[in-house]
């Protein structure tokens, strides 16, 4: 004798069907989102930015000397200005007084920021333009702008993300424009 198999009643498929859709509408931006290529680069950037910054301060603290000043890029010069706590935070161009250090007071706290990114990355894919007076950037890849006496933002205008840096902490975290969550590298 054979037992007859019970099957899944209209009800019983109608929520199955709508698990299934909730499931999808949770995960599909998630995936989306790691797999566009965009994202990735500003993800990526902010990763390289974290890790050469985290190559300055262990730079300066190995210095015995001048802790100011120190020579990033190879020219024999003390190019990047330092905190006390050993971040970036200007530039200099004799390696003994600070040329512009981020600040909030115009183009020369947002051209901090941008030196402090080139010399950092030293990058020749894209390029960092300082925002102006107004905070504004109107061509370049990537806009340079101090937010503040010790915070960079780095809008990468192409994906309207923005990488952030403190130098208070070295802190370096990823933000799409429309999250209020960033990625903290």
């Amino acid at each position: 004798m054979s037992t007859p198999t019970k099957r899944l009643s209209w009800i019983e498929w109608f929520v199955v069907a709508i698990a299934l859709v909730a499931i999808c509408a949770i995960a599909y931006p998630k995936w989306a989102e790691r797999n566009n290529p965009q994202y990735a680069m500003s993800q990526q950037t902010g990763k390289a930015l974290s890790s050469a910054l985290n190559a300055a301060h262990a730079k300066w603290e190995i210095m015995a000397d001048n802790k100011e000043f120190i020579d990033l890029t190879g020219q024999g010069t003390g190019d990047t200005a330092f905190n006390d706590l050993g971040w970036p935070t200007g530039i200099s161009a004799d390696g003994k007084t600070t040329l512009s250090a981020i600040s909030n007071k115009g183009a020369i706290g947002h051209d901090a920021c941008g030196q402090i990114f080139h010399k950092l990355m030293g990058q020749k894919n894209y390029s960092v333009i300082a925002a102006d007076d107004k905070g504004e950037c109107h061509n370049g890849d990537i806009c340079a702008k101090a937010l503040s006496d010790h915070e960079c933002q780095f809008k990468v205008r192409k994906t309207n993300e923005s990488i952030y840096y403190n130098s208070k902490t070295g802190q370096v975290n990823v933000q799409k424009s429309e999250q209020s969550k960033p990625f903290v590298n």
